[in-house]
């Protein structure tokens, strides 16, 4: 064969996998539900509202390539957990791109605290990520109750320019950490977020009517892992001055 003819052959032939000298380093950005809730461990923990998150790692090696990676559940904290075996494996992720699972059904417990940690795995060795914790609350507040003594709920009151108070109340759902409230009349808002001084407290706003007829002012709690309540629609009859 001549030498030009063996030369693409040559080339022709597909490359062989390099071989990786050391193993991954440590994952990074570790994080729940595309990375909006961080790692975070001790008392500043986050609150998850399902108990299947989505949890990734960026993975990489120096050697780049693919990498196989392996997600553990625990019960506990950092300090303190068990684990029951379960563990949840993607492979083939390339380096420098984030590894993801969806935590499968059954092994989050609602009003508990969990851990999770991950590695990742090349042909030289595998590398352990830090501790991450979190908790779950995946049960939704109940409506709230709104009142106002400017504008008694459907009983008409003298305006328009009349600045009346609302107050939105946690109507026993301990774990409010907000509530949102839009004077719109209409569930796409836009939304307006207001915090109590503490978890499941009460907050005071002030709005003034600009026309006389009917208004809604539209009310839902908010808890600390993010779940809302069903809306509270608060009538609110404006008669001419």
């Amino acid at each position: 064969m001549p030498f030009s003819l063996a030369l693409a052959a040559f080339l022709l032939l597909p490359a062989l996998p390099a071989v990786a000298t050391a193993p991954p380093a440590q994952p990074t950005e570790l994080g729940v539900e595309d990375g909006l809730i961080p790692c975070t461990v001790g008392p500043e923990r986050p609150f998850v509202f399902t108990k299947t998150p989505r949890l990734r790692a960026r993975v990489s090696a120096g050697d780049g390539g693919f990498l196989n990676a392996g997600f553990r559940v625990l019960k506990g904290t950092a300090d303190a957990h068990t684990w029951d075996g379960n563990e949840q494996r993607v492979t083939d992720t390339p380096s420098g791109s984030f590894a993801e699972v969806t935590v499968a059904a059954g092994l989050i417990e609602d009003g508990q605290v969990h851990t999770w940690h991950m590695w990742a795995e090349n042909a030289a060795g595998r590398t352990w990520s830090k501790f991450c914790e979190f908790e779950v609350d995946s049960v939704s507040p109940v409506e709230p109750e709104v009142s106002s003594p400017d504008y008694p709920e459907a009983t008409a009151r003298p305006g328009p320019g009349r600045p009346g108070t609302f107050t939105f109340r946690a109507n026993g759902s301990t774990d409010v950490a907000k509530y949102q409230y839009t004077f719109s009349g209409e569930e796409t808002g836009p939304w307006t977020d207001v915090r109590p001084d503490n978890f499941g407290g009460s907050v005071s706003v002030t709005w003034a009517p600009d026309k006389p007829g009917t208004h809604y002012l539209l009310v839902r709690s908010v808890n600390r892992a993010g779940n809302t309540s069903p809306i509270y629609w608060y009538e609110i009859r404006v008669r001419s001055a």
